[in-house]
C-alpha cells in the first residue's frame, strides 16, 4: 500500500515535540452520526436534507474521506466530538470519532476531537444530568442566556465558574485523549458575552475579584463607594440589542463596568488555562487549541471579553472562524477588498511564532437551504495563500455544516486544495523559521478597543486597509509588547489609541527622539490605560502650538519624525454586506479611504524609507518575510481579484547584495528565475504574472 510513504509526508514534528508555522496544512470535518445529531436543530427554517447529501455526511468519517485528506495534504484535522448533548445522547457520535482517530492515524493524520466550553442541548443534556440546570448561566434577571442572546433557544449558556461544570469539560477531555486516543483537543464556542452570567457563583466570585485589587481606603477613592456591599455587577447595555443579536455590549464609560469586563476575561482564562494543563497532564504533548471566532471588524475585546495574548500563551496553536472569504466585491461601482488579514496580523502578535489558523466562511444567499455555500477552486486557493502570506494557514473546511468537498461533484475543489498544499510541502524551507521583514508597526491597543472601542475602532479599520491595498508590509504590535519588540520598526501608527499607559508612552517617545517616526490620528493618547483622562495634553509636547482644525501637522521630535492628524480626514465608510448583496451571517466591511495616498506620505515620511514598492493595483496584497538560514528575503504576492495581474513592478531595499532571484507559484509548474537590478540599495525586478499566489525569493549575500 502507500500508507508509509503517505505518513512520513503529511506527520508532523513529532508527538512531543510543538507544532511549528508552516508546518500545520490543517482542516475541519463535521459530518458523521454527530453531525445528523446536531443539524435538525440548526435547520428548522429549511428543506430537509437530501438522502443523497444524508449518506454523504455519515460517509465523512470513513476510511474513503481520511484517504482523499491525507492525499490533499492535511496532516491535522479538527472533527465532531462532543456538542453539548450528553453522553448518552453522543455516545454513538464519540464511538465513530474514536474509529475516525484511528483511521487518521493510520495515514499520518492528527485529529483534534472538537467539545463545547460553554454550552449545552439542554433537552438533551438535562435529562442526563438533572442536577445541570442549576450550572446554566443566568441573565440579569435570572433567566437562562441562550446562545448567541436571541437565537439557538436549544441551546444554553454554561457558568464557566460552576465547578460541576467545568468538571464535566474534563471527563470529555479525558474521554478525547485516554479512550480515543486523539492527538490534542479543540475547544469551540470560546466567546463568551459580558451578559454571560449573573447567578449568584459569578457575583460572589466578582466580589471577591474586587476586593482581591481595592483594599476599602482605594475602594472609596476609586469607585466612591463606602463599602463593598454596594457593589453589583453592571446591567446597562448600550446600542440597539435586536440588530445585533451576536453582540452585547456594556456602558464601558462605568468604573464598574470595567472591572467587570477585566474580571469576565480573567475567568475565560483561568478555566482554559486549568483544561489545557488538565489535558496536557494525562497526555504529555498533546495539542491544545480552540475557535476564538473572528477578531478583526467586530471588536470582541468590547463585547466578548478574551484576553487574546493570555490565550496566545495557552494555546498550542490559535484557530478563528472568520466571517467571510476573501475577495473583491462591487458595490454601487466601488471595490471592496474584503479580507481575513485583519485577523492574521492580530493573531500572529498574540501568538508569539505559533501557528495561527483562520477558517473563512462563505455564507449562504437568502433562498437557499444550505448554511454555507462550497467554495469555487479558485477561491479555496485564495484562501490557503492568503494564509500563507500571512504567516499561517488559510483553512478550508473539508466539510462545514452542509458544504462538502470529498464527493465527485467538488473533486476540483479537492484537487485545487492538494496542489497548494502539496506545493506548501514540497517548499517547506519557504515557511518555517520566518521572521516578518515589515518596517511599519500598527499598535493594537486592547485598553483602548475595550474601554473606547466605539471612537478607536473606525480608525483602526482605516489605516489598516490603506496599509493592505496600497502593498505596505506591517505588523501589529500589541501594548505589552511595545518595550521588547518597537525597536524592530521605523515607524509606528496610532490609529486613535486613546488609552495608553504612561510607561509606554515614554517608551513611544524615546523612540523617536532616536530617529524613528510616529504618526497618530485625533484623541490619541488622551487618556491612561485605565481610561483616565490625562492632564496635559501630549501632543503640545512635541508637536509645539498648532490649530486644532488643521488637517495635519508634520513636526521633528529630537532625531525623529512626527505625524498627527487633530481630524482624522475621511470617515470610515464600512458597508453592510448581509444588507446590501443578500448575504446572511456577514459583518461590516471598509473601503479605501480617498486621501489614501496623504496617509502613505505620512507613513513614508516618518518611516524614513519603506521596504518595499510595488507596483500593482489596489487588489493585490503582500507581505515581505526574511530568514537568517539561508539569508533571504521572501515577498508573497496575493491577487484578490483572481484576474490575472501582468509585469508587475518590484523594489526591495537591500544593502547585502543580492546572489538569487526566483518565483515560485503553486500555478506555475517549476520556478522561475528572475533578472533584476541592484544599484547597491534596491533591487528592482519585473514579475512576468500573478494569477493568484506568487513567492519571490531574494537570497542575499552574507557580509565578509
Amino acid at each position: 500500500m502507500g500508507k508509509s510513504k503517505e505518513r512520513a509526508e503529511v506527520d508532523l514534528e513529532g508527538q512531543n515535540r510543538p507544532l511549528q508555522m508552516g508546518r500545520v496544512r490543517f482542516g475541519i470535518i463535521y459530518g458523521g452520526k454527530g453531525w445528523m445529531s446536531f443539524c435538525p436543530m440548526m435547520r428548522l427554517e429549511w428543506q430537509p436534507l437530501p438522502t443523497q447529501t444524508i449518506k454523504t455526511i455519515m460517509e465523512l468519517k470513513g476510511e474513503e474521506c481520511v484517504r482523499k485528506v491525507a492525499d490533499a495534504g492535511f496532516n491535522l484535522v479538527w472533527a465532531l466530538f462532543s456538542w453539548g448533548g450528553g453522553p448518552t445522547e453522543e455516545r454513538g457520535a464519540r464511538e465513530e470519532a474514536k474509529n475516525f482517530v484511528k483511521l487518521c492515524h493510520q495515514y499520518g493524520v492528527k485529529v483534534l476531537p472538537y467539545l463545547q466550553l460553554g454550552n449545552v442541548h439542554w433537552q438533551t443534556f438535562f435529562r442526563e444530568f438533572p442536577e445541570a440546570p442549576g450550572w446554566i448561566s443566568k441573565d440579569p434577571q435570572g433567566k437562562p442566556v441562550n446562545y448567541n442572546n436571541t437565537n439557538y433557544w436549544f441551546r444554553y449558556h454554561m457558568c464557566l465558574n460552576t465547578p460541576n461544570w467545568v468538571k464535566y469539560l474534563e471527563s470529555v477531555i479525558r474521554e478525547i485523549l485516554l479512550d480515543a486516543d486523539a492527538d490534542g483537543i479543540c475547544i469551540d464556542n470560546i466567546p463568551n458575552p459580558p451578559n454571560t452570567c449573573y447567578c449568584d457563583i459569578c457575583k460572589a466570585r466578582f466580589m471577591e475579584y474586587i476586593r482581591s485589587k481595592y483594599p476599602l481606603p482605594e475602594l472609596v477613592k476609586e469607585f466612591s463607594l463606602e463599602s463593598f456591599d454596594e457593589i453589583e455587577p453592571p446591567t446597562k447595555f448600550v446600542g440597539d440589542l435586536a440588530t445585533r443579536p451576536m453582540q452585547t455590549l456594556l456602558d464601558t464609560n462605568d468604573k464598574i463596568t470595567r472591572q467587570w469586563i477585566n474580571f469576565k476575561a480573567d475567568c475565560l482564562t483561568k478555566v482554559l488555562m486549568r483544561l489545557a494543563d488538565y489535558a496536557r497532564s494525562l497526555k504529555p504533548g498533546a495539542i491544545v487549541t480552540g475557535n476564538t471566532w473572528t477578531i478583526a471588524l467586530e471588536n470582541k475585546v468590547a463585547n466578548y471579553p478574551m484576553d487574546m495574548p493570555a490565550i496566545g500563551k495557552i494555546f498550542d496553536m490559535l484557530y478563528l472562524e472568520g466571517m467571510t472569504y476573501p475577495r473583491v466585491e462591487f458595490l454601487l461601482g466601488e471595490p471592496y477588498m474584503l479580507s481575513s488579514i485583519r485577523d492574521y496580523k492580530f493573531g500572529l502578535a498574540c501568538a508569539k511564532g505559533k501557528p495561527v489558523m483562520i477558517e473563512p466562511l462563505l455564507p449562504r444567499r437568502v433562498g437557499t437551504p444550505q448554511l454555507y455555500e462550497t467554495p469555487s477552486p479558485s477561491q479555496a486557493k485564495l484562501v490557503i495563500a492568503e494564509g500563507l502570506a500571512c504567516g499561517g494557514y488559510g483553512v478550508v473546511a473539508i466539510s462545514h455544516e452542509d458544504t462538502v468537498i470529498t464527493t465527485e461533484g467538488t473533486s476540483d475543489v479537492l484537487e485545487a486544495i492538494k496542489s497548494y498544499n502539496r506545493w506548501m510541502m514540497r517548499h517547506e524551507d519557504c515557511f518555517v523559521d520566518v521572521k516578518s521583514g515589515a518596517n511599519v508597526a500598527v499598535l493594537r491597543s486592547l485598553s483602548t478597543l475595550t474601554w473606547d472601542w466605539e471612537n478607536a475602532t473606525g480608525h483602526l479599520t482605516d489605516f489598516e486597509q490603506v496599509l493592505i491595498q496600497t502593498q505596505i508590509p506591517y505588523d501589529v504590535i500589541l501594548e505589552g509588547d511595545l518595550e521588547e519588540e518597537l525597536r524592530n520598526y521605523d515607524v509606528l501608527i496610532l490609529p486613535n489609541v486613546t488609552c495608553l499607559s504612561d510607561k509606554n508612552f515614554k517608551i513611544i517617545k524615546s523612540f523617536v527622539r532616536e530617529g524613528k517616526g510616529l504618526v497618530a490620528t485625533c484623541d490619541s493618547l488622551r487618556y491612561d490605560e485605565s481610561f483616565k483622562l490625562r492632564e496635559k495634553d501630549v501632543w503640545r509636547e512635541m508637536l509645539g502650538d498648532f490649530h486644532q482644525e488643521e488637517a495635519k501637522v508634520k513636526a521633528t521630535y529630537g532625531e525623529g519624525r512626527v505625524v498627527f492628524y487633530p481630524k482624522m480626514p475621511g470617515a470610515s465608510r464600512l458597508v453592510s454586506f448581509g444588507f446590501l448583496t443578500g448575504n446572511t451571517y456577514l459583518p461590516r466591511f471598509p473601503r479605501l479611504l480617498d486621501n489614501w495616498e496623504d496617509i502613505v506620505d505620512s507613513v513614508r515620511w516618518a518611516a524614513g524609507k519603506l521596504l518595499v514598492k510595488v507596483g500593482g493595483p489596489k487588489t493585490l496584497f503582500i507581505h515581505l518575510w526574511r530568514q537568517e538560514d539561508p539569508k533571504r528575503y521572501l515577498l508573497h504576492l496575493v491577487n484578490y481579484r483572481q484576474r490575472p495581474v501582468k509585469n508587475i513592478d518590484v523594489k526591495v531595499r537591500t544593502l547585502l547584495e543580492p546572489a538569487e532571484l526566483s518565483l515560485l507559484s503553486p500555478d506555475l509548474d517549476e520556478p522561475l528565475l528572475l533578472e533584476g537590478n541592484w544599484d547597491g540599495e534596491y533591487l528592482t525586478f519585473r514579475i512576468p504574472e500573478l494569477k493568484v499566489y506568487d513567492l519571490v525569493c531574494v537570497g542575499l549575500r552574507a557580509q565578509k
